[in-house]
């Protein structure tokens, strides 16, 4: 059977959201969902086969002309298309995001930490990525959700939220497994304040 999964756009207007549920593989019959981007909205994923209202952990994203294509785990299709992605949401923004079991709200990010990878930095026509929830941690819930933090991407990469991972937040630490990461706003994008070193006790500041 396939799985059920649902899409939240949220605008920061109650009045312009929507919420729409998606079926795993209805793209490859030829029957997307089709979502209009809306500049500076969050779209939020959850897995309805799980017990929380919880993002899936892995999905695939596609960039085709001007639109973002989603692909649910199994989809060899897209079964989300937000249209003029790339036209109409700003530069470097990512709005695709999940809350993970901890209650928080995180941005998909890439597996393979590279930019290239992110999904505003996606090449057009290129392969699907597969993305993780993690990343830069977003605040609220409904029409509220808005990043909580500017990240250092290739930090963002140490932030996926699989199963003993950890969320990485500019300016604190949240942990959801064996291992805490802290990541000082000073020394995020300014390598002038100091450097970041990883160990297995977490990253320290030099």
């Amino acid at each position: 059977m396939s799985k059920k999964f649902k899409v939240i756009v949220n605008t920061g207007n109650p009045d312009n959201n929507q919420s729409v549920e998606v079926t795993q593989g209805q793209g490859g019959r030829g029957q997307p969902v089709r979502l209009q981007a809306k500049a500076g909205a969050k779209y939020q994923l959850l897995d309805l086969e799980k017990a929380k209202a919880v993002g899936p952990d892995y999905v695939k994203v596609k960039r085709v002309g001007k639109h973002l294509h989603i692909l649910f785990d199994g989809s060899t299709e897209a079964d989300v298309i937000i249209e003029d992605y790339y036209e109409v949401m700003p530069e470097g923004y990512n709005g695709v995001v999940g809350q993970a079991e901890n209650g928080s709200f995180y941005e998909y990010i890439p597996e393979d930490p590279d930019v290239k990878g992110l999904i505003p930095q996606l090449a057009d026509g290129g392969q699907a990525v597969s993305v993780a929830l993690g990343g830069a941690e977003v605040v609220g819930s409904g029409a509220a959700v808005a990043l909580l933090a500017p990240i250092n991407p290739l930090l963002a990469g140490l932030g996926l939220l699989g199963a003993g991972a950890v969320g990485v937040v500019a300016g604190g630490t949240t942990a959801s497994g064996d291992v805490a990461i802290t990541a000082v706003a000073d020394n995020v994008g300014n390598p002038d304040n100091g450097s970041v070193n990883l160990s297995a006790g977490g990253l320290t500041n030099d």
